[in-house]
């Protein structure tokens, strides 16, 4: 991974709405993304690894599709 992957991946993290949080992540979805639009990076570090793979997949799509 190349600064300009991570540092885009941390922007896209950022830039996640509600209707893409709920297409990828399961659960209670109100609760989890006022979590996760609260603190994106705390809320990544701390769910599941099938949540935190979910929306990895997410960022690497972006970064793929901008580089």
């Amino acid at each position: 991974m190349t600064f300009n992957e991570f540092h885009n991946g941390l922007r896209v993290l950022l830039n996640i709405d509600r209707d893409e949080f709920e297409a990828l992540v399961d659960g209670d979805l109100t609760a989890d993304y006022r979590r996760f639009s609260n603190n994106p990076y705390g809320w990544f570090i701390r769910v599941p690894d099938k949540h935190a793979m979910a929306i990895y997949a997410e960022i690497e799509r972006r970064n793929t599709r901008n580089g």
